[in-house]
């Protein structure tokens, strides 16, 4: 996560790319994004049932999505991340 976290931020920066962005709500996404991970990693997991994950997943659909969003829909360098996560939320 923290990987796809440093891709999304350098991308947004990159030429051609920062035009078509709404920056403040990618930076918002990419944000709230550090903050999900972080509680990921500090949640007392073991306490819970697993089913409980499936927050995570849906937060990491949303998120992406608004993301999409904000830098361009369609022609967005990060639509094809939609499909990943989706499938991986799923396949959870």
């Amino acid at each position: 996560m923290l990987v796809a976290i440093l891709v999304a931020a350098v991308v947004m920066f990159l030429p051609g790319i920062r035009e078509q962005t709404n920056l403040p709500i990618a930076l918002a996404v990419i944000a709230s994004a550090v903050i999900a991970t972080v509680a990921v990693f500090r949640f007392p997991w073991h306490r819970y049932p697993p089913d409980l994950f499936v927050i995570i997943g849906a937060l990491a659909v949303l998120m992406v999505s608004v993301l999409i969003w904000a830098t361009g829909g369609q022609q967005s360098p990060f639509y094809l991340l939609y499909f990943f996560v989706v499938v991986a939320a799923g396949a959870y």
